[in-house]
């Protein structure tokens, strides 16, 4: 058996240890907290919305009530683009639910509209099996998407939740499942 160069040991040593770290880096990176605000700038448009206003919107929701966004000014309102090909969007709705009733029961004005990126019979056979609690509306999966991507939404993350507060400014997002108690008591204070 050949011998092997030390020169050549140090060079596969130095490979490894690049792999490593990089890989460490990518592990880091993954673990951070997906509440995106100023202290993240740069990675999305998401630090170029916040504290801007909510771009406005007019549709009807599910129950064919009309919901327009400049109309709710006033009123702390959560944003949360969901899927119901979309596992973590299914999860924390039951979730979301709950929350909106402790809204309801305190007193709050607080409002969670669900906003379906999804095929408009699927949204609505959804909200009708689980008994949804708040406006729904489903624009249509393009119309949906593009939505989100107006509020910051450039890499398709579902779910993806915008608080937006009572002058109508956009004041926080979260990518990925809420902590919905946490979300309700943030919800209440703006």
């Amino acid at each position: 058996m050949p011998k092997i160069p030390a020169q050549l040991w140090i060079v596969l040593g130095a490979v490894i240890a690049a792999a490593a770290g990089y890989q460490t880096a990518r592990m880091v990176k993954s673990d951070r907290d997906p509440i995106v605000d100023t202290a993240r700038a740069g990675e999305t448009r998401v630090d170029q919305l916040l504290g801007s206003p909510a771009p406005d919107f007019a549709m009807t929701d599910l129950n064919q009530q009309p919901t327009e966004l400049s109309s709710l000014r006033g009123t702390p309102l959560l944003l949360n683009f969901w899927g119901t090909w979309c596992p973590p969007c299914r999860e924390e709705i039951p979730d979301l639910m709950i929350a909106q009733d402790e809204l309801r029961a305190s007193g709050s004005a607080a409002l969670i509209i669900g906003i379906a990126v999804d095929d408009i019979d699927a949204a609505l056979n959804f909200a009708v099996d689980y008994q949804i609690n708040y406006p729904i509306v489903a624009p249509g999966y393009e119309d949906g998407m593009a939505l989100s991507i107006a509020y910051g939404n450039d890499r398709g993350t579902y779910p993806y939740s915008v608080f937006i507060d009572r002058e109508g400014n956009i004041d926080r997002i979260i990518v990925g499942i809420l902590d919905v108690p946490e979300a309700a008591r943030y919800l209440k204070s703006l």
